[in-house]
């Protein structure tokens, strides 16, 4: 390919200057991410002026900004950026990283093409980056990087992009939270007109800065082409890190246990060896219900009946997830379904008694609820909880919906894991064979 062809094609489609770049580890999604957060598209919206693109760990976010800060000069060498980190320091690794790129030999050849004369670093520091294009002069460059709370009174940019300036630190101070939210809205103020100010991170509270932007992308691992993202290296993120941090930088949803009665969760694996398997469907219907459906194994040892669960959270009206169901009910031979018929008067256990009728070890139990929801999640996770083995393996919005029971507004989750407890409680789930305190004298044990 001719160097002309191929300056025309990175001009329009920055993927391909992450290959000059050597950064053979993006995908053309991330090309999509960088056009969509620093693209030259221009907008009479107001939210236009702001993005926000959430994307997991690990999803090489900021090397997508150091592309998309070259391939900005390259387009409009008079552009002046300022780059916002958490600290000043964190700014400098971006920038670095920016004045080698802009050096590589590759690099500085698209840039004498694109302006006719040879690549010349006027500026080249810490904190700053000018090139010898530039011809306008002004006090600021066209990169300057700086932290929260540094002096910027006085300047003016074309644009502003954060770049994780929403830290673990906003989740537990709010006058962090408050002070980097003064310090977005100041560093706004310097936009020239027509500016934007973008941003990428990870949301770490429901008040952060981040919360107030309207226009954004998420990426939850499993979203993106990501070789490496295998699902064993998903499980594996999973099993090493505690469920608060893996859902927040990898699900991308905020998690506040702190006044949680149930954020003490243990995990573990789901038992091999059983004669005997629960399960129970909370039934969404509507477009944004959710479905919960929730295993439960038994298992005694050491005089303590452990009631092992494997939780599942699927989106969207139950019936779509018909398949799935199925397929669960297979891996683990349920014995016993319960499925509540209050809103549908039956229709979902017809349903899966046909769908189910060949596999012969399925019972399909149909009841009508009528205990109120939060005494159920209350009184039966309560009586249960110090013997609950949640397998690691649960979706991790399942888990996360009972650790945040009664911070958030869904409770399919809990409440199917309640129902189920409530279910086979009168079957001679306890504690131990010594704890009568909460079951009445004539139940008989089944162990």
């Amino acid at each position: 390919m001719s160097e002309r062809k191929a300056l025309s094609k990175i001009l329009k489609e920055p993927y391909y200057l992450s290959k000059v770049c050597g950064y053979n580890k993006l995908v053309p999604l991330h090309g999509e991410w960088i056009k969509w957060l620093l693209g030259k598209e221009n907008s009479e919206k107001e939210e236009d002026k702001e993005k926000l693109l959430l994307a997991h760990r690990g999803s090489y976010k900021t090397t997508c900004i150091v592309v998309g800060l070259v391939w900005l000069l390259l387009h409009d060498c008079e552009q002046t950026i300022l780059l916002v980190r958490k600290t000043a320091t964190r700014s400098v690794s971006v920038l670095r990283a920016v004045s080698k790129q802009l050096q590589n030999p590759l690099v500085k050849r698209l840039f004498e093409l694109k302006y006719g004369v040879k690549f010349k670093m006027v500026k080249n520091t810490d904190y700053n980056i000018e090139l010898g294009y530039k011809k306008n002069i002004t006090i600021e460059p066209n990169i300057m990087g700086c932290g929260i709370g540094d002096s910027v009174t006085g300047l003016h940019f074309s644009r502003i992009h954060n770049d994780d300036v929403v830290t673990t630190v906003d989740k537990k101070s709010s006058a962090e939270r408050r002070r980097t939210i003064d310090f977005c809205d100041e560093c706004t103020n310097l936009l020239n007109p027509g500016g934007t100010s973008t941003y990428t991170g990870t949301a770490w509270h429901e008040e952060d800065a981040y919360s107030r932007i309207k226009n954004l992308k998420r990426y939850p691992i499993g979203s993106m082409d990501l070789a490496e993202y295998t699902e064993k290296k998903i499980q594996s993120l999973k099993d090493k890190l505690p469920l608060e941090l893996y859902i927040l930088n990898y699900e991308l949803e905020i998690v506040n246990v702190e006044n949680s009665r149930f954020s003490d969760m243990v995990l573990g694996e789901m038992p091999e060896d059983y004669k005997t398997c629960y399960a129970q469907i909370d039934a969404g219907y509507k477009g944004a219900d959710n479905t919960a459906m929730t295993i439960l194994i038994k298992q005694e040892k050491d005089g303590v009946i452990r009631h092992h669960v494997r939780g599942y959270r699927l989106t969207g009206h139950v019936l779509e997830h018909e398949t799935r169901i199925l397929q669960i009910i297979r891996k683990f031979r349920v014995n016993h379904l319960y499925l509540e018929d209050n809103a549908d008067k039956g229709l979902l256990a017809d349903t899966l008694r046909k769908s189910t009728a060949s596999l012969g070890y399925v019972r399909i139990i149909s009841y009508h609820e009528s205990m109120k929801k939060e005494i159920k999640i209350n009184n039966y996770l309560g009586l249960y909880w110090d013997c609950l083995v949640f397998s690691n393996s649960s979706d991790s919005k399942y888990l996360l919906e009972i650790k945040n029971y009664g911070d958030i507004e869904r409770d399919d989750c809990p409440d199917s894991l309640a129902t189920l407890l409530c279910k086979v409680g009168s079957k001679g789930f306890i504690k131990t064979k010594n704890d009568y305190s909460n079951i009445r004298s004539n139940y008989e044990f089944n162990f």
